[in-house]
């Protein structure tokens, strides 16, 4: 074999290596999405009572949106919360775009609501592990502990 023959063994190699950095990075991504954020509750620390109700709350809220039109709902920050709640307890780690998809308003307008829960400290943002484009969002103690509060006064009799 030739200097010219190793030369081109060794481009082969190096973009099989690329190639092959580029997958498990990918897998990696993929991880720590399904892995539940540990700086929040853990799933088992909400009651299912609560969960269910929370899960109601979102059913009524899409329903309630499927019939009335837009300009007479318009409670993003209240969506998001519940929403994060219900993710929380599954342990679901969520993005902002999925969070914004949570309430049904423009996208800017959901991501001002981030905001301003972010600013309030009851949700938190970090960045996606090696996906430095996307951001995940979630519940906060103490967003868990306001949404808790809230479902104890729909709890109580």
């Amino acid at each position: 074999m030739n200097v010219i023959g190793r030369t081109e063994g060794v481009g082969v190699t190096q973009h099989l290596l690329t190639d092959l950095v580029g997958v498990l990075t990918r897998w990696k991504h993929e991880l720590d999405l399904e892995r539940p954020p540990s700086a929040s509750v853990t799933s088992n620390e909400i009651p299912k009572d609560k969960v269910e109700l929370a899960r109601l709350m979102i059913d009524v809220r899409k329903k309630r949106a499927s019939i009335f039109p837009p300009s007479l709902l318009g409670e993003p920050g209240f969506d998001i919360l519940i929403g994060l709640y219900v993710a929380e307890a599954a342990g679901e780690a969520l993005s902002t775009k999925q969070v914004c998809s949570m309430s049904p308003v423009p996208t800017t307008t959901a991501q001002r609501a981030i905001v301003e829960l972010e600013r309030l400290k009851l949700v938190s943002r970090r960045e996606a592990g090696e996906d430095r484009r996307r951001t995940m969002v979630q519940l906060t103690d103490d967003g868990c502990a306001l949404v808790d509060r809230y479902l104890d006064t729909l709890n109580a009799k």
